[in-house]
């Protein structure tokens, strides 16, 4: 069985497209990669959109919930 990365299960994330931020890990710490000074509020990212950033690490998941779990 051939190993696979996160990035070629992104396609999973679909059900969340509109609501999906680019991200990066620098020192330890996540840093979205959306232009400065917008709101979170106001992205919307699809999943394609997010693996076109050549600086992406990880994808964040924005929502107003509490709780979530995504497996």
């Amino acid at each position: 069985m051939t190993p696979t990365t996160w990035r070629e299960q992104a396609h999973r994330l679909s059900i969340f497209n509109g609501k999906l931020l680019p991200a990066k890990i620098l020192n330890g710490k996540k840093v979205l990669l959306i232009k400065r000074g917008s709101k979170i509020k106001d992205q919307n990212f699809t999943y394609e959109d997010c693996l076109k950033n050549p600086q992406l690490n990880m994808i964040g998941l924005r929502t107003d919930l509490d709780y979530v779990c995504i497996d």
